[in-house]
């Protein structure tokens, strides 16, 4: 009988040796992200690879009317071969982007099926409220979960959570969200209207205190009015956060690279994450008389790929001690959009890549949108 038992162990054993599960493989999020949320999981369904895979882009594609229960985000395929799936998804607003990746193994058999699978954001956050997670289950999830199915039901699997980042989310509840809710979060959702036209924080009125934050990179100096019971988590966020007093003046009293201030008004947006727990409202300014360089952008650097929305921008430069930019090739310091013939359609993706990025007006411009068209960001905490 020991015996026997041993060979069972052993067997066991060597079955799993022969039929390692596939490498964990992961999307990856942009260069100069200081925290971003990331969730990654083991699928082990009964049914084989094959039709897990056809569900998925059959979902993807949105057949039999199929809809992303989260919300009514969208999901777009975006590398589908020799069993790597590499997937973007959009929220159901149009606001944020994850990316996403499955990898397969098929051993034959029951159970056969091996999935690893990772979902990052691509933007400063904390808090997912189980978006990264959901972004996954909701590909395969069956009517055992209540989920809508496209095509073919996967039927019984086994799912083992694996790494997530610290605030991400794990629970499932949070995937399906009826219809009477994806109303009430669409309707209390801030629009592109409701950003303020004018600054907000020249003066704060208590328990609100102003504080500002340097951004060398994109040009700009941010003033906001902020509780300073939330300052030591605001401050994991953006490291140059600083409290305004006799000592640390405002944007208006900060030197910008080459000895002057932040006096030019930008534009007023808002930072936080979908719920308002850490949202915060800042304005932008850039120094004074600084030129137009809205044709130009701040590089946002993609692992592996590279910089994506430096197209026909082939110029790296500076502006008066900022940046860097990529910018056009006929662009100067002192001119960098004279000669530059501006989009006549807004590129929403771009301006969704500049909004999240804090690029500003100057970025959204050049993508052919108007000035003051970033909608408030759900997930970025840079501020």
């Amino acid at each position: 009988m020991k015996g026997a038992l041993l060979l069972v162990l052993v067997g066991s054993c060597q079955a799993q040796a022969d039929h390692p599960e596939p490498p964990m493989q992961c999307p990856g999020a942009p260069d100069g992200l200081l925290s971003h949320a990331k969730a990654s999981l083991f699928l082990n369904p009964k049914a084989s690879c094959p039709i897990v895979e056809a569900e998925i882009r059959a979902r993807v594609k949105g057949v039999n009317g199929w809809v992303d229960p989260h919300n009514h985000g969208t999901y777009t395929m975006l590398h589908d071969e020799a069993g790597v799936m590499r997937l973007k998804r959009v929220t159901g607003n149009g606001k944020y982007t994850d990316m996403l990746m499955f990898t397969f193994s098929d051993w034959g058999g029951d159970y056969g099926c091996q999935v690893t699978a990772c979902s990052e954001s691509q933007v400063n956050s904390f808090l997912d409220m189980s978006t990264n997670f959901c972004n996954l289950h909701n590909l395969y999830c069956g009517k055992q979960d209540g989920c809508p199915v496209a095509d073919q039901d996967i039927g019984e699997y086994k799912e083992e959570l694996r790494t997530f980042s610290r605030g991400a989310g794990k629970d499932k509840s949070k995937c399906i969200v009826k219809e009477t809710a994806v109303a009430s979060v669409a309707a209390a959702e801030p629009t592109v209207e409701s950003v303020a036209a004018k600054p907000c924080c020249k003066t704060c009125t208590l328990p609100l205190v102003k504080y500002y934050s340097v951004d060398r990179a994109h040009g700009f100096c941010g003033d906001a009015c902020m509780d300073p019971k939330k300052f030591s988590i605001y401050k994991k966020f953006e490291a140059n956060l600083t409290l305004v007093d006799a000592s640390h003046p405002d944007c208006s009293g900060q030197y910008t690279p080459d000895g002057k201030f932040y006096t030019d008004y930008d534009s007023t947006v808002t930072h936080g994450d979908p719920f308002g727990i850490l949202a915060v409202t800042l304005d932008l300014y850039a120094p004074t008389g600084m030129p137009d360089h809205s044709c130009c952008s701040s590089p946002i650097v993609i692992p592996v790929v590279g910089p994506i929305n430096c197209n026909g921008k082939p110029k790296n430069m500076t502006i008066r001690g900022t940046g860097p930019y990529c910018c056009p090739a006929s662009s100067t310091e002192e001119k960098p959009c004279s000669k530059v013939a501006f989009p006549k359609t807004c590129d929403t993706e771009c301006r969704g890549i500049c909004c999240n990025s804090g690029g500003g007006d100057a970025c959204v411009t050049a993508c052919g949108c108007k000035k003051g068209s970033c909608p408030p960001e759900a997930a970025s905490l840079i501020i």
